[in-house]
């Protein structure tokens, strides 16, 4: 269990989060069965968090990674977060929207679930999902 510094900005699904570099909505969530050889802890299950990332606001291209985004569920940190995702790093260009996914294992009785943001390695803000 680490320590999970809050921030005043939360949002909700399909609220554009706006940053210097991008805009980033999270769109949708998933529940996903697993593959055959995906092994998850007794009690948990697969979500899939869906996000559109447009690079609206620089010049230059927008840099993101999936461990950008952290999934907590009852604030504890889902550390086996990603099992596959459409991507690890992408470039955005100016004008560009990136659509992608990132999969989380989640406990089943979570009741609070909130996908952090990180950006320069601090929090940005955090959106808040129903766990599915």
């Amino acid at each position: 269990m680490g320590f999970r510094k809050k921030t005043s900005e939360t949002y909700a699904l399909n609220e554009m989060i706006s940053t210097p570099e991008m805009n980033i909505t999270v769109t949708g969530t998933e529940v996903l069965n697993p593959r055959k050889n995906t092994k998850l802890r007794d009690g948990c299950h697969l979500i899939k968090v869906y996000f559109e990332i447009a690079n609206e606001n620089n010049d230059e291209p927008a840099v993101i990674y999936h461990d950008d985004f952290n999934l907590f569920a009852d604030g504890q940190h889902c550390f086996e977060k990603v099992y596959f995702s459409d991507f690890s790093k992408e470039l955005i260009s100016k004008g560009s929207v990136l659509k992608t996914s990132v999969t989380y294992q989640v406990p089943d009785d979570a009741s609070v679930l909130e996908l952090d943001y990180m950006e320069d390695w601090k929090l940005f803000c955090t959106v808040s999902i129903d766990n599915p």
